[in-house]
């Protein structure tokens, strides 16, 4: 494992020097480096399990930052952006490839989740450019991250239709009926994560700094 982890640092490295000095983006020194030598390149990387683990530790400490560059009160001044241009997106794209999906013959859950996923761009990897690129706060890259936060909001109902759709037993009220629940299970984890954020957390990170303890803030 130790081994794997230190190869795929140092190609990354690597990749990354290469790829600055080439002026191009450095996600693509990643995605490049992942590719060589994962299993469908070289093959070097063989603890599948442990890469995919890291990486998506990796993707929580991206989307951390993310979180450190936006506040609640600047998203809900944003909230115009965010519904307006981000749902039109969502929406329009979602129906463009569900209306190919459905041409090219696949079922109502298939087209369903096919439309879900292309609508979707990948936030940690706009924003990790728009950072580098020193382009985070233009008019451009605002218009740009509403579109993207709507799409994170839109995953939520997104990951909660997938195991349903997935069983097709369930028809009709019973599948409403597990539409609704799921649906509501999902609102509670998000208002009580909000809750602990708005209220807990400031409580605790007050303790830890009357502490004076470096050892404690670790």
């Amino acid at each position: 494992m130790y081994t794997d982890l230190l190869i795929l640092l140092f190609a990354a490295v690597l990749l990354v020097a290469t790829f600055r000095r080439l002026g191009l983006p450095v996600i693509l020194a990643y995605l490049i480096a992942g590719v060589l030598l994962g299993p469908h390149g070289l093959a070097v990387i063989t603890g599948q399990s442990i890469m995919q683990t890291i990486a998506e530790l990796g993707i929580v400490f991206l989307m951390f930052s993310l979180g450190l560059e936006f506040s609640l009160p600047k998203l809900l001044a944003m909230r115009r952006l965010v519904l307006g241009v981000g749902m039109l997106q969502v929406l329009f794209t979602s129906l463009l490839f569900f209306a190919i999906g459905w041409w090219w013959g696949l079922g109502l859950a298939q087209s369903l989740v096919v439309a879900g996923t292309l609508a979707l761009s990948s936030t940690a990897v706009v924003i990790k450019q728009l950072g580098e690129q020193k382009q985070l706060h233009t008019r451009r890259a605002q218009l740009g991250v509403s579109v993207l936060l709507f799409q994170d909001l839109a995953v939520v109902p997104l990951l909660v239709m997938i195991p349903i759709l997935a069983q097709p037993e369930v028809q009709g009220s019973a599948l409403a009926a597990e539409i609704a629940w799921a649906t509501l299970k999902g609102l509670f984890a998000l208002f009580t994560l909000l809750a602990v954020g708005k209220w807990l957390l400031p409580l605790l990170f007050h303790e830890v700094a009357r502490a004076r303890s470096d050892e404690l803030f670790v």
